[in-house]
């Protein structure tokens, strides 16, 4: 069986079924908290709060495409290899 995260109904979601808007709102809720984040750890984090049990390779074009989402959009900022909100 494969891990994915579970939908309002039950069945679980594999990450190319997760619309990038909804892992870019998670990446923005973990940048709320935090001052700085390298980029990889927000990849990680992203799909750790989005309900996976961990960060497999296979989930990382998703994370990235949420983070580069965001950051095309002005939401976040990278500065020395961290990204953070926009002061």
């Amino acid at each position: 069986m494969r891990e994915g995260r579970a939908s309002a109904s039950g069945e679980t979601r594999s990450p190319e079924q997760i619309p990038t808007e909804e892992l870019a709102a998670a990446a923005l809720k973990i940048l709320q908290q935090a001052v700085g984040i390298p980029r990889e750890a927000l990849c990680r984090e992203t799909m750790l709060i989005t309900g996976y049990k961990r960060f497999l390779p296979t989930h990382r074009p998703w994370a990235e495409a949420a983070v580069d989402f965001l950051l095309r959009q002005g939401l976040i900022v990278a500065r020395n290899d961290q990204l953070s909100l926009p002061s």
